[in-house]
């Protein structure tokens, strides 16, 4: 029986019925970021060829009691064993035309693949098609700990093989409560890489994930924003993210200008002292509004008021002044975050 180079046949491999791979067939690790290795022994010189096999999509790894009926090899030779009829169900193009009419078929469960199953392949890194796989079959990957750009390539190329980015990656649906697994993985990446994966929702029209991830932008500059990242993400939600970041700082404007309210002249507090505690407030909120940005921590404008109560002797100036700092920190956290 002949079997294509560098592939193990499947009925070679086939000692159980488990989804556990034969030990001195196929050995198996993390693919990515570190590919799994398959051993398998040639019958004439009794030299071992070694092939990447994937830990996930292995030959014994059932779907719906279905074992997997085609190979894809990615570009660094990491072998996928996968099921047609799953990807068919995902893409709209067949896997962008990969898979053949005979692969379509919800074949038998019980019956073996012929040996060796058909292998093609993808000219892609194993890293990239792990993701896109896995969003084809809606399950997770944040195992593999795949890079933001890694993400990004994979879902830019999900229309290519048929996968419509909205149909993976959503906040929640009518047939599932829950955040899709792509779009949990993506989310966690938003604090450390806000303006990609915003970008990339904006790209995308993945609404909820550009809602979301667009309040870890607020210390982003627009001069930090690339030609190529403001086309790609289109003029609609470059202005939605300029008024945010514009929309925040005059509010803070707003809340920070009006000075402690006067109160009721006493003998040792006149209007005269009063107004010596509202021209400090002026001027200590003019230097907050000078280096206004939409991110400025409630910590930083409270440690810039609250001295203002060192100089002031008056009981009632010092509640006055607490109570309009605990105002404009809490109005100010209540300022709207996202886009």
């Amino acid at each position: 029986m002949n079997s294509l180079p560098g592939i193990v046949p499947v009925a070679g491999a086939e000692a159980s019925d488990s989804d556990s791979l034969t030990p001195n067939i196929l050995v198996q690790g993390p693919t990515p970021p570190q590919s799994p290795t398959v051993t398998s022994s040639a019958t004439k010189n009794n030299s071992t060829t070694l092939i990447s096999v994937s830990t996930s999509f292995s030959p014994k790894a059932r779907y719906q009691d279905i074992l997997p009926r085609i190979v894809f090899i990615s570009s660094d030779s990491v072998h996928f064993y996968v099921h047609p009829h799953v990807l068919t169900a995902a893409s709209t193009n067949g896997f962008n035309r990969l898979l053949d009419d005979i692969f379509r078929q919800n074949e038998d469960a019980d019956i073996m693949p012929s040996s060796p199953i058909p292998a093609k392949t993808i000219l892609l890194h194993s890293s990239t098609l792990n993701v896109i796989l896995h969003a084809a079959y809606n399950t997770p990957c944040s195992q593999f700990a795949p890079s933001t750009d890694t993400l990004v390539e994979a879902i830019d190329l999900l229309p290519v093989y048929g996968i419509p980015p909205c149909s993976c990656i959503y906040s929640s649906s009518p047939t599932s409560p829950t955040p899709s697994q792509l779009y949990s993985l993506l989310l966690s990446h938003a604090p450390f890489y806000p303006l990609p994966i915003y970008t990339l929702a904006a790209h995308h029209g993945l609404e909820d994930l550009a809602i979301a991830s667009s309040q870890y932008l607020l210390s982003t500059q627009f001069h930090m924003v690339s030609d190529y990242a403001a086309i790609r993400m289109g003029p609609i939600h470059l202005k939605r993210l300029a008024f945010l970041m514009l929309g925040r700082v005059e509010a803070l404007k707003r809340l920070i200008v009006e000075p402690p309210p006067l109160h009721a002249p006493t003998g040792m507090c006149g209007g005269f002292e009063q107004k010596r505690l509202a021209r400090a407030w002026t001027l200590a909120a003019a230097s907050l509004v000078w280096d206004a940005r939409p991110d400025l921590p409630t910590s930083l404008i409270e440690a810039t008021l609250y001295p203002l109560g060192n100089h002031v002797d008056c009981h009632l100036c010092q509640y006055n002044l607490r109570d309009r700092i605990r105002d404009v920190t809490m109005r100010w956290s209540s300022v709207k975050r996202t886009i």
